[in-house]
């Protein structure tokens, strides 16, 4: 006895038509879909939830998988992907600075990462970790400009100098002394502000006794 299935409906699907069987003497259906389209089916398809649709809930479904946050051509998005490749792929040329030495990119997804820095996105920006050996994760990113981003660089020398703490360029602004002339004082002289800051004569006749 084949159950008659006309008038039902399975998911989108409504049951308008008995169309014959198959070989294997299962009953085939004649349905259409919420979306208009007509398509044939195998009664126990539709009753087991197998066939619910033409096909269009599929695509829908794939459709809203693939769409994430919609933000793929935002810079920030640019930003996102390459501090994740630091961090995780050992093809990328950086990767030595940052996942080779154990730093962790630890946004599981650009949603996660937008909702803690979106709110204070600035185009132009990128991404500096406020502790150089930490992770890229909450409380220790932040969007800095191109010239913090330089000044929080692992191999940037830092001074301490009444009172201020600087790096080698920025003393050399305050001070007027060339950044070259800085940088030779700290080979032969170390980090000693005395030595390093002293008029450029003085200096030299040091390094001279000293040799």
């Amino acid at each position: 006895m084949i159950k008659n299935e006309i008038g039902n409906r399975y998911g989108r699907l409504v049951v308008i038509e008995r169309r014959g069987q198959t070989k294997g003497r299962q009953a085939l259906w004649k349905c259409v879909c919420d979306c208009g389209i007509e398509v044939i089916t195998q009664g126990a398809s539709l009753r087991n939830g197998h066939t619910s649709s033409c096909g269009c809930l599929q695509r829908e479904e794939t459709s809203k998988a693939r769409k994430t946050h919609g933000m793929r051509f935002h810079p920030a998005y640019k930003v996102y992907l390459q501090a994740r490749a630091r961090c995780q792929n050992p093809k990328n040329k950086s990767f030595k600075n940052y996942g080779g030495r154990g730093i962790e990119f630890r946004f599981k997804t650009f949603e996660e990462f937008w909702g803690c820095l979106g709110s204070t996105w600035v185009e132009g920006l990128s991404i500096e970790r406020g502790n150089n050996e930490g992770h890229y994760e909450a409380g220790n990113v932040k969007w800095a400009t191109t010239y913090e981003q330089l000044r929080n660089q692992r191999s940037n020398i830092w001074i301490e100098f009444n009172g201020k703490s600087m790096v080698l360029a920025d003393w050399s602004r305050e001070l007027g002394i060339s950044k070259p002339t800085l940088s030779a004082r700290y080979k032969l002289f170390g980090s000693d502000p005395d030595k390093l800051f002293s008029p450029v004569n003085q200096a030299m006749s040091k390094a001279r006794c000293r040799k």
